[in-house]
C-alpha cells in the first residue's frame, strides 16, 4: 500500500510570520533611508525565494493532490452530428452568386 505525498503546508505558512519577525528586527537597527529600502528589499526577496524553494519541494506532491481531486476532471458534452440543411439559403451560401462586369463598364486603375 502506497501513500500519497502531502505538501508540507505548514512550512508555506510559516514563511509570513518569518517575514515580518525580520521586517520588525529590521526596523529596530540604525541605518539610514536607503539603508532601510535595501534591507527590507532583501527581506522581501528571502521570502520569496522561500515560497518557490517551497513551491518546487512539493511540487509533485501538488500535482498528485490535484489529480487525485475527481470534481477537478471535465466531462464534454456530446457532440451531436452536424446535418446538411436543404434549403435555398444554404445553398446560397454554399454557392455565392458572381458578377461579371457589363461590357460598359469601365476599367480603373
Amino acid at each position: 500500500m502506497t501513500d500519497r505525498p502531502k505538501p508540507k503546508w505548514w512550512r508555506l505558512y510559516a514563511i509570513v510570520p518569518v517575514m515580518i519577525g525580520l521586517l520588525l528586527l529590521e526596523a529596530q537597527w540604525r541605518l539610514s533611508s536607503w539603508e532601510h529600502k535595501l534591507a527590507q528589499l532583501g527581506i522581501v526577496l528571502f521570502a520569496l525565494a522561500l515560497v518557490v524553494l517551497w513551491s518546487l519541494s512539493n511540487l509533485y506532491a501538488l500535482v498528485i493532490e490535484d489529480s487525485a481531486d475527481d470534481s477537478l476532471s471535465v466531462h464534454p458534452l456530446p457532440i451531436t452530428p452536424v446535418r446538411r440543411l436543404d434549403c435555398p439559403k444554404h445553398d446560397a451560401v454554399q454557392n455565392p452568386l458572381t458578377f461579371l462586369p457589363s461590357s460598359d463598364a469601365e476599367r480603373r486603375n
